[in-house]
């Protein structure tokens, strides 16, 4: 017959084990990771995953969208902004794709999704000639006018202005024709 105290002892002894098992496995894991390099290792695999991973999304959604199936193309395009370490590429042309649908909320949606992660200008022309497509030419003219101030040797931001001048100047001749038809 067994005794209470052999099997409490057994047990108690068989967690101890168990116990130190855990904690031996912990700090192998932890050598493993830190000292050998293992984490970086990972880390840098994982990294070229994903960058493998958004190149093949971004290659589908151009390869859709030569086949015609803009929205298709658009929702690969996502997954490489998700994906990629560089995401500014993509959320433009799934821009570009919302705002030759005529989705021009969308658009801009897609500029705000990386809006955090990547550079200021390119972010910003992106958005003015989405303005500019949706005919919001004073909202261009004022957005590029104080980007303007930070900005100065930019040739694109100049040529951008120059644009919104020569729209604004059409949209006030529209104005006036439409004005002196209605007297």
């Amino acid at each position: 017959a067994w005794h209470q105290t052999s099997v409490e002892m057994s047990l108690t002894l068989a967690l101890l084990l168990m116990l130190g098992a855990a904690v031996a496995g912990l700090v192998l894991l932890e050598l493993s990771l830190g000292v050998f390099g293992l984490r970086r290792v990972i880390s840098r695999w994982s990294a070229q995953r994903r960058a493998r991973r958004a190149q093949q999304c971004m290659a589908e959604g151009a390869e859709l969208l030569l086949q015609g199936h803009a929205v298709r193309a658009e929702k690969k395009w996502l997954q490489a902004v998700h994906l990629s370490p560089h995401p500014f590429t993509p959320a433009w042309l799934a821009s570009e794709a919302a705002r030759k649908r005529g989705e021009f909320r969308l658009a801009e949606d897609y500029l705000d999704m990386v809006s955090a992660r990547v550079q200021h200008l390119p972010l910003e022309l992106a958005r003015l000639r989405l303005w500019m497509d949706s005919g919001q030419w004073e909202a261009v003219a004022a957005r590029a006018k104080s980007l303007y101030s930070h900005y100065r040797k930019e040739p694109a931001l100049a040529e951008l202005l120059g644009e919104t001048a020569h729209g604004l100047r059409i949209l006030a001749e529209r104005l006036g024709r439409f004005s002196q038809s209605r007297r």
